[in-house]
């Protein structure tokens, strides 16, 4: 009731006639008049906020994967201490094992305080011990501190992965607030003229208190949390750049593969055998002593000479060391232990990412509906139909609220990537992520590339507008455009720029086909250097068999053709070159467009049998690169737009061509309709 409540008081107010049980005023004249100029002005903001919706859909980088893998594999600016801790003990080692335990001992005993009848004596010594805290110890304790060093180092590598990880966190959100805050400011400029409205419906008694509560609780929210994403210092790189990333998926079998292979774990658990193991062989209690004298009388026992010997002390109790055994299996039982919860951590952080990735494909999916409602209306909005502006304001909205839950769906979608890479305590690896695409290869539910053939005649007949909003609604990003005398010269240049704005591929048509004559080959490169500075690629539709005596001079026909190409060639080596040719022409001269164009344009006229085009294109297929070759269809040959589609289906499978262009704009509109 309320939706329906808030729809009728716009109609009313715009002018649109509904049933109301609304007295006529002798203002209501007045109020209609400003409403009709208020109308106006939130027609132009419906169709300005939608354009900026168009914007924001796009990807960033040409390489959709790119922006993720930048994001994903981002890394701390902070170092973790473990790296410090890791030198420390290096250090500790280098330093114990330079202690070759020498060192220079002496002492001195006064006379008895009872008897002084014994005397004083006095001496200095050079002593090396061998064993305990000595060199052999010594040496002992520094392979200790050394491995010591290696685990901290490695400890080190898997804490600062953790690190990054939680970095990287933080720097989804800061990716996605530029796109988040572009697409609240969008709703909020759509939201406050239309609180005005509801504002002045609620005071003119013509509508309730809580249809306009609906409107301010939007607007409160959106300035709340615009002014958060602009107050936080952390997104103020960000804050202005919109980047809108894809859907990506992991590779999780490939995570649990690397998880399996990685010895990370099983090296640190080594260096710990290694420290018990000197441990165990380290004796406590063997004592070997060297030592030189020198004994000095100070009692006067003529005791003053200079002596040699050694010292050694072995305890005769049996060492023995029966918890060994015990401490090597704790080592091995717990790397099996941390592998297998690595695993487990992993698969759980994974069916999570699932779990979102469903919510994100569904999020995609309501977005794509709204996003198609709204072209629609504004496409009958441009044919003057009689659509109601109510009917556009709660579309809009709807695109916006899709819009904008799409994004904080991604948003968390790239956190839990993030987190399925934390919990498998690996670097990442771009190999790991994959795409995810809704229809693989597909748009708006026509699989693969299409493009059209667009002659004078259709070009000048429709607006520029009514072009691209069919070319839209058809998935078609690429026109093959004729730039022959009788085309608007001016209505064409607003189009290619208006196209490349669109991110529409144009291909400027050169056509003569005496071209291709000898004598014409400088005048066909001229021809192609000139066109080359309007559009992206020059497309030569110039065909040597349509002449009537192509039959008897085959083979010097296609010669002339082919050198006509190595002359545009030499003429303009950088420039987009590709050619319309028919299925019917030898193998030979196939393999040599291969060589020298960009796409070849294969027309397969003249049958509504996929087995039979299939088998006309044999020489093509088996001489040419299968991303050059393009399918022309021709529109006529088939009953209506889902015959079309059909033969792209069965083509693509028995080809694998993807590329398919239709001939042409005039007779496809015409039968294809809106």
């Amino acid at each position: 009731m309320k939706g329906r409540k808030t729809i009728n008081l716009l109609l009313l107010l715009w002018g649109v006639a509904v049933t109301a049980n609304i007295q006529a005023t002798e203002t209501s004249q007045p109020l209609l008049t400003d409403s009709n100029n208020e109308a106006a002005r939130l027609w132009l903001k419906i169709q300005h906020i939608y354009h900026g919706t168009q914007k924001a859909a796009q990807y960033t980088n040409g390489d959709a994967l790119q922006p993720a893998v930048r994001l994903l594999s981002a890394a701390c600016d902070i170092k973790h201490p473990g790296y410090q801790l890791a030198q420390a003990l290096q250090t500790e080692a280098q330093q114990m094992g330079s202690r070759k335990g020498v060192s220079f001992r002496g002492g001195y005993t006064s006379d008895n305080l009872a008897d002084q009848t014994k005397d004083a004596n006095a001496y200095l010594e050079l002593s090396w011990d061998l064993w305990r805290q000595g060199l052999t110890e010594n040496r002992q304790r520094a392979r200790s501190l050394a491995y010591q060093s290696a685990i901290a180092r490695l400890r080190a590598q898997q804490a600062q992965q953790k690190l990054d990880f939680r970095c990287r966190r933080y720097a989804v959100g800061q990716t996605f607030s530029g796109l988040l805050s572009h697409l609240l400011t969008l709703k909020l400029s759509l939201m406050e003229p239309v609180y005005q409205i509801e504002k002045r419906a609620y005071f003119k008694n013509w509508s309730f208190l809580d249809d306009l509560l609906v409107s301010e609780q939007d607007i409160l929210l959106l300035r709340q949390e615009l002014k958060y994403l602009h107050s936080d210092p952390y997104r103020d790189a960000t804050i202005n750049k919109i980047s809108n990333l894809p859907l990506v998926d992991v590779d999780i079998l490939a995570v649990i593969k690397k998880i399996r292979e990685d010895d990370h774990i099983s090296k640190i658990n080594s260096l710990e055998k290694q420290i018990l193991a000197e441990k165990n062989n380290r004796r406590e209690g063997d004592r070997l002593r060297l030592f030189v004298r020198k004994q000095f009388d100070v009692g006067n026992r003529n005791d003053n000479g200079v002596v040699a010997g050694f010292r050694f002390s072995i305890p005769l109790e049996k060492q023995r060391n029966q918890a060994e055994a015990f401490r090597l299996a704790h080592i091995d039982q717990q790397t099996k232990l941390q592998t297998w919860e690595r695993i487990t951590r992993t698969r759980a952080a994974y069916q999570s990412l699932q779990e979102q990735m469903q919510r994100s494909i569904k999020q995609q999916y309501r977005y794509r509906r709204a996003h198609e409602r709204v072209r629609r209306t504004l496409v009958e909005k441009k044919l003057d139909q009689q659509i109601q502006l109510a009917s556009a304001v709660t579309r809009l909205r709807s695109l916006l609220d899709a819009s904008i839950e799409l994004v904080r769906a991604k948003e968390e979608l790239y956190r839990r990537v993030n987190q399925v890479f934390l919990m498998a305590s690996i670097e990442f690896n771009p190999s790991f992520i994959q795409l995810t695409s809704l229809s693989k290869n597909t748009n708006r539910a026509r699989k693969g590339e299409r493009s059209i053939y667009l002659w004078s005649k259709g070009f000048n007949k429709f607006s520029n507008d009514q072009i691209f909003d069919f070319l839209e609604a058809k998935g078609i990003n690429r026109v093959l455009l004729t730039a022959g005398r009788a085309v608007n010269r001016e209505k064409m240049q607003r189009f290619i720029k208006q196209a490349r704005n669109k991110q529409l591929h144009i291909e400027s048509i050169v056509g003569s086909n005496k071209l291709f004559f000898t004598e014409n080959h400088m005048t066909a490169a001229l021809a192609v250097d000139a066109a080359s500075t309007i559009s992206d690629a020059i497309h030569l539709d110039i065909e040597p068999h349509t002449f009537a005596g192509y039959k008897q001079n085959k083979a010097a026909y296609l010669q002339q053709y082919l050198e006509m190409l190595r002359t545009i060639r030499k003429q303009s080596p950088n420039v987009t070159l590709t050619v319309a040719v028919p299925f019917h022409w030898p193998a030979d001269v196939y393999s040599a467009l291969n060589e020298m164009v960009d796409r070849v344009y294969i027309m397969a006229y003249g049958s509504t049998k996929p087995a039979i085009i299939t088998r006309r294109l044999q020489a093509a297929l088996k001489t040419m690169d299968a991303e050059k070759i393009v399918i022309v269809l021709r529109v006529t040959d088939f009953s209506d737009e889902w015959a079309i589609e059909k033969m792209v289906a069965s083509l693509q499978q028995q080809t694998g061509i993807q590329k398919y262009s239709l001939h042409m704009f005039r007779r496809f509109i015409a039968k294809a309709g809106k």
